[in-house]
């Protein structure tokens, strides 16, 4: 089984936990379109082309901001990695498109 942003970070922002007083999720999490993406659930392994994720627990960023974080991050490394130029925004936006088109037929 492939491991999701939240299972890597342990943050309790995955899909079927609630953390913090509002109960809120990451939008990683709920991302629907985006699930099945490298394997992940939800945008679970699209975390960095999804903006507003709760990353460690810090909130939304502009996105240059986001990226430069997510750059650091040990679980984008794993990804890129794994993945190489599967892993880019390209097949991303490809693949949430495909999701949407399928989602209505």
């Amino acid at each position: 089984m492939n491991k999701n942003c939240w299972d890597h970070h342990r943050c309790g922002f995955g899909p079927h936990e609630c953390n913090g007083s509002e109960g809120r999720v990451c939008p990683a999490a709920v991302h629907e379109h985006a699930d099945g993406f490298l394997g992940g659930e939800n945008g679970g392994r699209a975390c960095y082309f999804i903006l507003g994720t709760v990353c460690c627990g810090e909130g939304a960023k502009p996105q240059k901001e986001k990226q430069k974080r997510c750059k650091s991050c040990s679980f984008y490394h794993i990804l890129n990695a794994k993945y190489g130029k599967t892993f880019s925004e390209h097949n991303f936006l490809r693949y949430v498109v495909n999701s949407e088109n399928r989602s209505v037929y």
